[in-house]
């Protein structure tokens, strides 16, 4: 008997010495090299007004569409293997400096469109996901609405140039872009649908369709963020237009249903780059110490 009990005890000491080496070298932020699946991408998106419509629900009350997308876009961004990136930036319509520009000519701002419009402003190129995802996280969510510098909503130049942007990081980088699809034409005629300039499939990804088919009330705000009523006009989701834009640049359209949902198109095999990166195992070395301690406790 009193031989079982010393093998029990020597068996206890062993598991907590385990757990206390397993701890220290988890402590360290160890890494292996692996060759695994992996995912890059340069998520942009809509900030324009439209984006204020509430045609979600989540947690059981109605949200906006830019309210849903930042959510789908952090639980996605979780559920990414390590070794992935992601780069953050945002739509809206023109550079300030143009707008101050045309507001400054003779003819006035309206008279003409600004020579080189600037439809997009990157907050961060491509990061690594599990080393800052804390950076990532907390970036999106500190996105708002009140962040755009004009009204105006130019999709096809947002998407065209969100992809040129990809395609200037490097060759692996993909893209997704939210937006309703619904153009709010400033500058009068047509739905501002031109041809795309750069080769098809070249830069893949995601071009996600938020809100619902039927047209929403878009709030109106004050500059303190309080609610003052309702635009005039109403907005929904555009598929026709997105599709057009789908067919024009290779992108895979795909509309914004859940979380769970967009999680599972952000890691399509046709996304994957097969690639030999650090992974960080702090959490199973944690885990198996944590099982020794429990050993140790409960035998």
């Amino acid at each position: 008997m009193r031989s079982v009990l010393a093998r029990l005890r020597d068996f206890r000491v062993w598991c907590l010495a385990g757990a206390a080496v397993l701890s220290a070298a988890a402590l360290t932020a160890p890494t292996v090299r692996m060759n695994r699946s992996v995912y890059h991408y340069f998520i942009v998106f809509d900030i324009t007004q439209s984006q204020n419509a509430e045609d979600y629900v989540l947690d059981g009350k109605p949200v906006s569409r830019l309210a849903f997308a930042k959510h789908a876009a952090r639980a996605a961004i979780r559920d990414l293997p390590c070794g992935s990136s992601v780069g953050i930036g945002l739509f809206s319509a023109y550079d300030s400096s143009d707008m101050a520009m045309m507001m400054g000519d003779e003819g006035g701002w309206s008279a003409r469109m600004p020579r080189e419009p600037s439809v997009l402003a990157p907050l961060f190129g491509p990061i690594e996901v599990c080393r800052n995802f804390f950076a990532i996280d907390r970036t999106i969510q500190a996105i708002d609405w009140r962040m755009a510098w004009s009204d105006a909503s130019d999709i096809t130049g947002g998407l065209y140039a969100t992809i040129n942007k990809a395609k200037a990081l490097n060759g692996r980088t993909k893209v997704v872009f939210f937006t309703e699809g619904e153009p709010y034409v400033a500058y009068g005629g047509g739905d501002n649908f031109r041809p795309f300039s750069g080769a098809k499939r070249e830069v893949k990804g995601l071009l996600v369709g938020v809100g619902g088919l039927v047209p929403a009330q878009i709030p109106k705000f004050d500059d303190l963020g309080n609610r003052k009523g309702f635009l005039a006009t109403r907005s929904r989701l555009d598929e026709s237009f997105l599709r057009r834009l789908e067919a024009e640049t290779g992108l895979r359209y795909v509309r914004l249903l859940s979380a769970a949902q967009f999680s599972a198109d952000l890691r399509a095999a046709e996304f994957a780059e097969r690639e030999e990166v650090d992974v960080d195992i702090r959490l199973p070395l944690g885990a198996l110490a944590l099982i020794l301690v429990l050993l140790a406790v409960l035998l």
